[in-house]
């Protein structure tokens, strides 16, 4: 008995598209608006009748990419305080061919680092401070304080104390402690 086989033979190529980097890391501050461009992933595909690439990205969350591309976007706000400070992305690249068994994908690596932005300034515990200086006070004898806080993020609540103002008499008589507030 015979059997007749037929083998189609496909234009497939035995080798995939190439990332330009071996992995991608990047840091934008978390204020960075919706729809902003964080970083740009280039392939570069080895199917010289077919030199087109199609990007996806894996978790999309917090980040979305171009399909044709490579633009890494923010697709929703950042709040480095309350979600995450660093995101760990997949970048996939595919190389279509006429047979979706035979694409050839391959991915990498996308670490993007989101920065603390200071987002309110530091207030004062009161408005007006009102101080004495005795005559003859003696000079750097302390005359008083003030004090300010920081309703940001801990990290970020060091708050520098410093004599400004058009008076010339008056910030060259005083100084200021620039960590305690002390006068």
């Amino acid at each position: 008995k015979s059997t007749n086989i037929t083998v189609v033979i496909l234009d497939y190529d035995a080798c995939l598209p190439m990332f330009e980097m071996p992995s991608y890391d990047v840091t934008i501050p978390e204020s960075s608006p919706i729809g902003s461009v964080v970083t740009t992933i280039h392939a570069i595909g080895c199917n010289q009748s077919n030199n087109t690439l199609w990007y996806s990205l894996t978790p999309q969350d917090y980040f979305a990419i171009d399909l044709v591309s490579g633009n890494v976007t923010v697709k929703k706000s950042l709040d480095q305080e309350a979600v995450y400070s660093v995101y760990s992305l997949v970048v996939m690249v595919t190389q279509p061919s006429g047979d979706v068994m035979a694409n050839d994908t391959v991915g990498v690596s996308l670490t993007i680092g989101v920065t603390h932005v200071d987002e309110s300034a530091p207030v004062f515990g009161n408005t007006i401070y009102y101080f004495s200086v005795p005559e003859g006070n003696k000079i750097r004898e302390f005359i008083g304080a003030v004090s300010a806080m920081d309703s940001d993020w801990d990290e970020y609540t060091q708050i520098e104390y410093s004599i400004a103002g058009q008076d010339l008499l008056i910030s060259s008589s005083f100084v200021i402690n620039g960590s305690t507030g002390d006068i």
